[in-house]
């Protein structure tokens, strides 16, 4: 599965950052390049926050230095969604900074995330990110 950050807003408008995530060591060269493509949307209008973000696979394990982006940048997180992560490095400071729903079949990673009090479950994506959306 490809890896991606999606942003969802509170008008289930979605906009796909086609960002790669890059095999390097560290947090990851996409980072500031989706932090920047964020900046683009938003000053075109496309989206507002606060949204729920949305990765996918090796996406979620940079997830909290994305979020410190957004934060920096005064832009509101309400929620994130992990399907079929990686997880990111327990202990990231303050973050996170909303609640985290984790999506996965697969039982080590469900045991990771609910050992930091994180949402689980194995239901269909579409359905959980449409939960998320109303709820936030």
């Amino acid at each position: 599965m490809a890896s991606a950050v999606i942003l969802v807003s509170d008008d289930d408008l979605v906009v796909v950052l086609d960002v790669p995530v890059l095999e390097v060591s560290g947090l990851g060269d996409w980072v500031p390049v989706a932090a920047m493509r964020v900046v683009e949307v938003v000053e075109q209008g496309v989206i507002a926050a606060p949204f729920v973000v949305v990765a996918v696979g090796g996406a979620c394990e940079s997830i909290p230095a994305f979020a410190v982006a957004q934060r920096a940048s005064r832009r509101q997180i309400s929620a994130y969604v992990f399907i079929e992560p990686v997880l990111p490095p327990a202990g990231a400071g303050d973050w996170p900074d909303a609640p985290v729903t984790v999506v996965t079949s697969d039982e080590s990673i469900a045991r990771g995330a609910r050992l930091r009090g994180w949402a689980v479950t194995s239901e269909a994506a579409a359905d959980v990110i449409a939960e998320v959306v109303e709820e936030s």
